[in-house]
């Protein structure tokens, strides 16, 4: 019982695994990745990038921004949602990306009317503003999701081919998986022999109680007897036909 949990443990842990080793998405010598189970402050996306060893998106050219969108991708239906990259208000009330570089000779993305007094950017997306991957400022104490960025730490697969760390978490799962599929076999092999030696038991208790009793043993014998007398009285329907093609006159032939 204790393996069969553990096995269990072991492809929910491993599933889990594979599913974020898959979470960063590479373009070029930068990867991606996008928050968007949970919510969180401008200063919380912050930290929690940095546990990362990465920091806000820096969406400054139009390939990162097309990028950014493909992979933010699936979007529910009729739902706001907004993601904060890295560029906010720094000293004077000026726009800085987080990385320290320029804002003023970058690529831009605001929507119309924006920016406002907010001294945080996100990434929204709102099919009731009409808007799809416009920035936004807002205040910074307005919880969303947010997107990272490093520089690639994965090395670069050809179509179809896994890494090296996705192979191992295969080979895992498909241990786990096979040691599941042992115990539950056995388990349903011991309940089959134990219901195949249950009714031996029974037929061995059987022919004990016709031994030690007299009456049995005779009904048992009378019930045998009267069997064979009916096969004796009533002969194989392959015989009969034989009985019957012998007792057909045959034709004259003239």
């Amino acid at each position: 019982m204790y393996l069969n949990a553990l096995c269990s443990f072991l492809l929910l842990f491993c599933t889990v695994s594979f599913v974020s080793s898959q979470s960063w998405q590479r373009n070029g010598s930068v990867e991606y990745l996008v928050e968007r189970e949970q919510v969180y402050t401008y200063a919380e996306a912050t930290t929690s990038c940095s546990e990362h060893d990465a920091i806000l998106a820096i969406v400054n050219n139009v390939g990162t921004q097309r990028f950014l969108e493909l992979i933010i991708q699936p979007l529910p239906v009729g739902k706001d949602l907004f993601f904060y990259i890295g560029l906010r208000k720094q000293f004077r009330g000026k726009y800085e990306w987080v990385d320290g570089s320029k804002y003023s000779n970058s690529f831009t993305n605001w929507i119309s009317g924006e920016p406002s007094n907010g001294e945080c950017v996100i990434l929204g997306f709102s099919p009731f503003a009409q808007s799809h991957f416009h920035w936004w400022s807002l205040d910074c104490s307005v919880r969303g999701g947010f997107v990272c960025q490093r520089e690639a730490r994965s090395e670069i697969l050809q179509p179809n081919q896994l890494s090296r760390n996705q192979i191992i978490v295969i080979s895992v799962v498909a241990f786990a998986a096979f040691i599941k599929a042992v115990i539950t076999c056995r388990v349903v092999c011991d309940g089959c022999i134990r219901d195949y030696y249950d009714e031996g038991y029974d037929d061995s208790r059987e022919n004990m109680e016709m031994m030690e009793n007299p009456d049995i043993r005779r009904r048992r014998y009378d019930e045998t007897k009267d069997v064979s007398k009916k096969a004796e009285e009533q002969p194989h329907e392959k015989y009969k036909d034989m009985d019957k093609a012998e007792e057909k006159p045959k034709e004259n032939v003239t």
